[in-house]
């Protein structure tokens, strides 16, 4: 009787919840659109126990880790990338600079910690 019971309020929060969509949304095309995406959402609350309470898994493990792998690999390119460009930079503006002073075609070479040692 409990799950009955706890179905029954399920079926009128989620009315209640539908009715507020339809009041808050704009007339037109997307009118009709948000009430086929809550009839199926109340469907959905409907069918809920008939189906028996299906619940989806999706836990992907072998995801996790290629996905951590891809970040560190992204965050090594972001961080290489920005390595060059600020040495492009900094040689730049020492060429600029020692061009000022009249000295030309001197060999800058650039070097950065950013371990922060």
């Amino acid at each position: 009787m409990n799950a009955l019971r706890e179905w029954l309020i399920a079926i009128c929060v989620a009315s209640v919840a539908a009715g507020l969509a339809h009041m808050l949304a704009p007339s037109g095309g997307l009118q009709r659109t948000l009430k086929t995406l809550t009839g199926v959402f109340l469907l959905c609350v409907v069918a809920f126990p008939v189906l028996g309470g299906v619940r989806f898994d999706l836990n992907f493990p072998e995801l996790g880790a290629s996905a951590a792998e891809q970040s560190e690999a992204l965050e090594q390119t972001v961080l290489d990338q920005l390595m060059a460009e600020t040495s492009d930079r900094v040689s730049a503006q020492v060429e600029t600079v020692l061009g000022q002073c009249g000295v030309n075609d001197a060999e800058i070479e650039i070097r950065m910690d950013i371990d922060g040692d």
